[in-house]
């Protein structure tokens, strides 16, 4: 893994970090396609979003049926509003770790 190195001015340490590079944008543009070009571990950010409202919501609603009303919910709230109100302007982010 590639990494590059933080020095602690004051007391002298080094220390080595892996390269973290965040993407983000909307469906479509690209994103995934640069990570693997660019190599690296790649981390979903939607995946563990997703988890979580799997707690509050069935899967159907997160998966498939994303657009639909919620019942039980405000009038206008979906699956895909909620994820959105999750993550700032409903970017879905990759982080990719180099290496």
């Amino acid at each position: 893994m590639q990494t590059f190195k933080i020095s602690n001015a004051i007391n002298g340490k080094e220390f080595n970090y892996p390269i973290v590079i965040g993407l983000t944008g909307p469906k479509g543009v690209g994103k995934t396609t640069l990570a693997h070009r660019i190599g690296g571990t790649l981390i979903s950010f939607s995946t563990p979003i997703k988890k979580m409202l799997e707690v509050i919501l069935p899967r159907i609603n997160i998966y498939e049926e994303k657009e639909k009303q919620l019942p039980g919910f405000p009038e206008g709230i979906s699956a895909r509003t909620l994820l959105q109100s999750l993550v700032r302007n409903g970017a879905v982010f990759i982080i990719l770790i180099y290496g």
